[in-house]
């Protein structure tokens, strides 16, 4: 990019073309990098566009002496992640409110079954409820769900042993206090 820092300096002082040229320049990529998080192109599209406006909402609070690149992309990153937990959000609701043909009864102890299990896995430390989260709900393989936490895949691969181990641990101290 020619006079990238000149550029960057007159987007920093709400040059709307200095802006429109990062746009027409990351656009691209920037799609292709939340396709990795959000295969779905259209909400991969809405969720850069949604992150030009942050970029230029919050324009002051970028440091010149970090890429461009960096800060647009970390922006991307974590509205996927956003989206994301909205989604199990919204899955959780579903299956907590679906119409499956049982007795009353048994929607109870499904209700509180998934009512424990949410609040079992929401009591664990956060990197280990995002792990679990990344790869046994939303369904993320590991390379990805490392990705997305910011973690070598060896350092993913602990970090959900050790997880899925205290929630073991966890549920079957609540099954014992049954």
């Amino acid at each position: 990019m020619k006079n990238s820092e000149e550029l960057i300096q007159q987007f920093i002082l709400g040059n709307e073309k200095a802006f429109e040229t990062l746009v027409l320049f990351y656009k691209d990529s920037g799609q292709q990098f939340a396709q990795r998080y959000i295969p779905d192109f259209h909400i991969a599209e809405d969720i850069v566009q949604e992150s030009f406006v942050t970029c230029y909402l919050n324009r002051k609070k970028y440091k010149p002496s970090y890429s461009f690149k960096t800060y647009f992309y970390t922006i991307v990153r974590n509205k996927c992640i956003d989206h994301i937990r909205k989604q199990n959000r919204i899955l959780l609701y579903e299956i907590s409110n679906s119409n499956i043909s049982v007795s009353a009864e048994e929607k109870l102890i499904q209700k509180e079954t998934l009512a424990s299990l949410q609040h079992t896995i929401n009591a664990l430390h956060k990197p280990y409820k995002q792990a679990i989260y990344l790869v046994d709900i939303e369904g993320c393989n590991y390379k990805e769900a490392a990705r997305i936490m910011g973690r070598t895949l060896a350092s993913f691969k602990v970090t959900l042993y050790r997880a899925r181990k205290q929630l073991r641990q966890e549920l079957s101290e609540e099954a014992t206090h049954e």
